[in-house]
């Protein structure tokens, strides 16, 4: 009897799947939601990120996204080293390096990496986004 519970007991453990449950729906860190504003360059390549949990917004001067609709807010989510851009039913990556500077309070960096005939963005973190 005590194996049949313990047996029972396994099924059930199994079949309520994970904590962060069995959804294939893909959202981005929240170290990374938030705005973002371009840290290097001249003053008209001014640029903002705008990461909410499932998209994301570009406006400005931003290389490693150019072709990407400007203003509005597109599907995206994040791995560990790809941000990954839904344009036109299309999936579209760029690659990031999240960092942070200094001691306390650090300051959360982003830098876009994206295509190899670019230099490096830099992106510094100005807001949280609730």
């Amino acid at each position: 009897m005590k194996y049949f519970l313990l047996l029972l007991s396994l099924l059930l453990l199994g079949s309520c799947g994970s904590y962060e449950g069995n959804s294939d729906y893909k959202s981005f860190n929240w170290r990374l939601q938030g705005v973002w504003e371009k840290a290097n360059g001249e003053s008209w390549e001014d640029a903002t990120i705008k990461i909410d949990y499932n998209n994301i917004s570009i406006t400005g001067t931003v290389y490693h996204f150019s072709g990407f609709p400007r203003g509005v807010e597109l599907e995206a989510y994040a791995d560990t080293s790809f941000i990954y851009i839904k344009v036109s039913g299309e999936w579209q990556t760029v690659s990031y390096v999240y960092w942070e500077t200094g001691s306390y309070p650090k300051t959360k960096m982003l830098t876009l990496k994206g295509h190899s005939y670019y230099e490096p963005e830099i992106f510094k973190f100005v807001e949280e986004q609730y």
